[in-house]
């Protein structure tokens, strides 16, 4: 036997068990579109269709409940201005606010909406000096003049 005849062997075998897997493949897909091996009780799982023909009516679908209440928003919650001066502007009776909305002006210039408890200003003035201010000059917190030593 020569090398030509044992590569069409090999050949020969694996061209069999592509076939016959194939074949498998293909008995087991019949078998269940065929319904064989189910268990079924033979019983289609939805109704036959009939040719029936049905009217459309177009309409407004509506429900309707009556309940008694008051309807509102909580209760009121006061609003600390600590703008001082003449209020110049104020929003329309009932507007809803949300953050970054003018809430009012006052000598024109606007208030705005800001959530939280930390206001958005400070009061400027000179850093105080001492033990408290790591920037003072001689300060040992590292950021002043001294470099840390003694």
């Amino acid at each position: 036997m020569t090398d030509l005849d044992e590569g069409r062997g090999a050949r020969g075998r694996r061209t069999f068990l592509v076939v016959t897997g194939a074949a498998v493949v293909a008995a087991v897909v019949v078998a269940g579109a065929l319904g064989l091996g189910g268990g079924g009780d033979g019983s289609p799982a939805a109704p036959p269709r009939t040719a029936s023909t049905v009217s459309v009516t177009r309409a407004t679908l509506t429900e309707r409940t009556t309940v008694d209440g008051t309807l509102g928003y909580g209760p009121e919650i006061p609003l600390p201005v600590r703008a001082t001066g003449t209020v110049t502007w104020l929003p329309e009776a009932g507007t809803s606010m949300e953050r970054g909305d003018t809430l009012l002006r006052v000598d024109d210039r606007p208030t705005v909406l800001l959530y939280g408890a930390l206001p958005m200003y400070r009061d400027l003035g000179p850093a105080p000096s001492g033990p408290c201010n790591p920037m003072a000059p001689g300060a040992q917190g590292g950021g002043g003049g001294g470099g840390g030593h003694k």
